[in-house]
């Protein structure tokens, strides 16, 4: 005998889920099916056309907080900026210190410069 897994049907990809907020498509519940569904980009999109900013803006934004919440961490004072950078997933370090400085204002050096002092 085979048991046989049922499973639910895929959401339309015209028409985004009403239950679900544009920011949990991009993120999803790890290992769950938002995280292992490879998602056409028009349909993030289109989940984000109600939302102020774009796809590519939230995703940025994202891994630009992850990356100031651990250069003020002391957990990863001994960690390059650059390893930071990578591992949330920019993949051009002078493009993201830009990016970096036009949102909070300074470096990521000088952010964790001035975290060393206050600590």
């Amino acid at each position: 005998m085979v048991a046989c897994r049922r499973q639910a049907p895929a959401p339309d990809a015209r028409s985004p889920p009403s239950d679900l907020r544009a920011g949990a498509l991009v993120h999803g519940a790890p290992g769950g099916p938002w995280a292992r569904a490879s998602r056409p980009t028009r349909y993030l999109h289109k989940a984000f056309e109600s939302e102020p900013e774009t796809v590519t803006h939230y995703i940025r934004d994202r891994r630009l907080e992850r990356c100031r919440l651990r250069l003020l961490d002391p957990r990863f004072s001994q960690r390059p900026i650059s390893a930071l950078a990578f591992d949330a997933g920019f993949n051009d370090l002078s493009g993201f210190t830009r990016a970096f400085k036009a949102k909070y204002g300074r470096s990521p050096r000088q952010l964790r410069a001035t975290a060393r002092h206050t600590a």
